[in-house]
């Protein structure tokens, strides 16, 4: 039975090539057709090819299209075993590990036609030097590319990307010549009458109307004002931490460029005042489900009445059916709901009965805790086994490589079961009593009278998760369970309340 298996798990192969630039899909044995022909050549010796992946990125990281497609199908069972050329086409610096790992856990194997690593100490102590080589590689890879991008600034070179008024043109014909910094000479003339336009007095919507019709794309006010403040105008050239202040010649001076700025930091201080003296308890909690954005603080009549407004209807982007609520009746209305839930224990129990996440971990984390528990078990049975050996008078040489390699596995596994740990300690919160949560909102609503408005914002958020605005007359308030004041601490995963409807009086709305 166990033959056949075997000989199941070896027929379907997929299989997967990368490069990570263009220069290197060029050379001999690199480019991922020469890496698909060798694989293939490989697998139908032993069965068939029934899925080909393919990357053109970097393999430090494991965020590639290619090969999240290949895990999923991997995940479904499609394929038993995933052949590759070299163990850096699959992943660099760790990468491969973390990827040999993940197949593993889905009962799938990796075969590399250029590398054979045989299951013996010297294989694998083989497989961990070119590991451990291919590390110094990506990190010597790495200085080198950080000494090639400062030379770079500091000679001019075009590095990332250019704003609006800036292009690039190679320094010679040949493919990889770097590119000095010009300006597009129309953009930049626009670039130059934007800056002036604005210190003649003209606003920023005005100037940001000017740039969508000379250059004939959607410019925003946000978008002005950054290109208003970008300081490439003044011909410098900043990656990270590398600076040149003279790369390339500016489009606008250094006394236009600093007079804007002056104007800039004047508008915004003498901006007339909003009334910001007035607390928003339900700031950023209050949300419109049919433009799906945010509510905003908005004023009305000489900032004597307070609303809640739907920030597209506000910004003229969509008719929303609400509008805006005003501040005063639905504070009331969320707080009149809150005291009724605390003093009705027959609505409470309702709430908790409707609310969800009471139950365990999910089954994922607690199979994988399991998993985890095995794997962890099976490397201390092989580092005892190891050790025992050493004490036995065996060549220390010829283990020690495999001692080194399980103690890391050992330290990586517990640190994994160390948070799994944590996870499901904080999915298996306690349910509370109606009893338990209505004593914690007694004290809320008993510490009301005497808060200040800040500290009633910071009690109400204890309660209030979210606020979903369905209608002038009728909203949902989503109540959190998660309460903890001092003496006393309880919570779950799930929310209360979700779905509970109630009507704020429609006055002043």
């Amino acid at each position: 039975m166990a033959k056949r298996k075997t000989q199941r798990e070896l027929k379907r192969f997929a299989i997967y090539a990368r490069v990570s630039t263009d220069e290197q899909s060029k050379k001999e044995n690199s480019s991922i057709e020469v890496q698909a022909n060798l694989a293939r050549r490989y697998a139908n010796s032993l069965g068939e090819v029934v899925a080909v992946f393919s990357d053109d990125i970097t393999g430090t990281h494991l965020e590639r299209p290619g090969y999240k497609r290949m895990m999923s199908e991997a995940a479904k069972g499609n394929f038993d075993c995933v052949v590759i050329t070299y163990m850096s086409r699959l992943g660099r610096d760790g990468m491969f590990t973390i990827a040999e790992y993940e197949l593993a856990k889905l009962g799938i194997s990796i075969r590399a036609t250029e590398e054979d690593f045989v299951n013996t100490p010297d294989g694998v102590v083989m497989k961990a030097m070119t590991q451990m080589m291919d590390t110094v590689y990506i990190e010597q890879i790495r200085k080198f590319t950080s000494t090639k991008m400062k030379e770079m600034v500091r000679q001019g070179y075009c590095v990332g990307c250019l704003p609006y008024g800036l292009t690039a043109i190679p320094t010679s014909n040949a493919e990889s010549a770097p590119k000095l910094i010009v300006h597009e000479s129309e953009q930049a003339s626009n670039v130059r009458l934007g800056f002036e336009l604005f210190l003649e007095g003209k606003n920023l919507a005005t100037v940001r109307d000017f740039l969508s019709t000379a250059s004939n794309r959607k410019w925003t006010t946000t978008t002005t004002k950054a290109l208003l403040q970008n300081r490439a105008y003044l011909g410098e050239l900043r990656f990270g931490d590398w600076v040149n202040l003279t790369a390339f010649e500016p489009i606008v001076s250094d006394e236009l460029f600093d007079a804007v700025q002056r104007v800039l930091v004047t508008r915004q201080r003498t901006r007339a005042p909003r009334n910001d003296d007035y607390t928003y308890l339900l700031r950023g909690l209050i949300h419109c489900p049919h433009c799906e954005c945010p509510y905003t603080n908005s004023l009305a009549k000489g900032g004597a009445v307070r609303y809640y407004e739907c920030y597209r209807d506000k910004k003229k982007l969509s008719k929303c059916p609400v509008g805006r609520v005003n501040c005063e009746t639905l504070h009331k209305t969320v707080l009149d709901q809150i005291a009724h839930l605390a003093r009705h224990q027959v609505a409470m129990h309702e709430v908790i009965r409707l609310s969800k996440g009471w139950e365990v971990p999910s089954t994922t984390l607690v199979n994988e805790r399991l998993q985890l528990g095995k794997s962890l078990q099976v490397a201390r049975t092989r580092q005892a086994n190891l050790l025992k050996a050493i004490e036995s008078g065996a060549e220390l040489s010829s283990i020690y490589g495999r001692l080194r390699d399980v103690e890391a596995e050992i330290r990586e596994l517990t640190s994994r079961l160390d948070g799994l740990d944590g996870a499901i300690a904080a999915a298996t919160k306690l349910r509370p009593t109606a009893n338990d949560v209505q004593e914690s909102w007694g004290q809320i609503l008993g510490a009301w009278g005497f808060a200040t408005d800040d500290e009633k914002a910071a009690l109400l958020r204890l309660v209030v998760e979210r606020v979903e605005m369905k209608a002038k007359d009728r909203a949902d308030l989503r109540l959190t369970s998660i309460v903890e004041l001092p003496g006393r601490k309880f919570g779950t995963t799930g929310n209360m309340g979700a779905g509970i409807g109630f009507e704020p009086m429609t006055s002043g709305l």
